[in-house]
């Protein structure tokens, strides 16, 4: 599977769990967007940003939280976004993370130490969601 592929496939993970929850999705027309989904939670509007993995492994999944935009002659760029989604696509796990100062953030499924990530504090709830508003 190509990049794109699994970035589609990441957002359709991520649509089916948040909408599991009840939440109401939106997504915008094209891919010019600064955000991937629109979420409306208890009335309020959460941009979120959606960023998948098919390359974690079984201790760990690292994801990118800012934009290549080599392609434009810049370097990596930050989200304007409320939240990021990540979505581990092999293990159908779907994760939520405020936006924050972090360009990247690897969260660990084994071989936990008290500074690690563990990937159970991210899984996307209705109550993590609840944080963010």
């Amino acid at each position: 599977m190509n990049s794109k592929d699994i970035g589609t496939l990441g957002e359709h993970i991520a649509i089916v769990q948040l909408l599991t929850l009840g939440v109401e999705v939106s997504r915008p027309l094209g891919d010019n967007s600064r955000y991937d989904l629109i979420l409306d939670v208890e009335g309020v509007l959460i941009t979120c940003q959606v960023k998948s993995t098919s390359s974690s492994t079984e201790e760990l999944a690292e994801f990118w939280l800012s934009s290549s935009q080599a392609h434009r002659g810049k370097t990596r760029v930050r989200y304007d976004v409320d939240c990021f989604l990540l979505v581990d696509v092999p293990k159908n796990l779907v994760f939520i993370l405020p936006n924050s100062a972090k360009s990247t953030i690897k969260l660990r499924y084994k071989n936990l130490t008290s500074s690690s990530n563990n990937y159970e504090d991210y899984l996307l709830t209705l109550s993590k969601l609840n944080e963010i508003l």
